[in-house]
């Protein structure tokens, strides 16, 4: 799992509860290391329940969605803008790719 996560261009924790005892200590190696050659544009933070606090791993800027505060479109929105300013294309879907779904 280490490596998709140093790989990616953008990484996305999603949590239930995000608390700074959840992150185990090789996924908090693995934020660090990744964070530290990338910068910190590159992780956002989910919480997907309305009492977790956000971690205490990273800037503010890292992880700025918690339930509640936004809708899902917007989350998306947002994952989908912080992949183009890290250098990604968000195509449309095509016509076979909107069939299937």
């Amino acid at each position: 799992m280490r490596t998709p996560f140093l790989e990616a261009r953008v990484v996305v924790v999603l949590s239930p509860s995000v608390r700074r005892d959840a992150v185990d200590a090789r996924g908090k190696t693995a934020i660090t290391d990744r964070c530290l050659k990338q910068g910190w544009d590159s992780l956002l933070f989910v919480t997907l329940d309305s009492t977790s606090p956000v971690p205490g791993l990273a800037p503010g800027h890292a992880h700025p969605f918690q339930h509640g505060d936004v809708c899902v479109e917007q989350a998306v929105g947002a994952v989908k803008f912080r992949v183009q300013q890290m250098g990604g294309v968000i195509s449309p879907p095509s016509p076979l790719a909107r069939a299937a779904a």
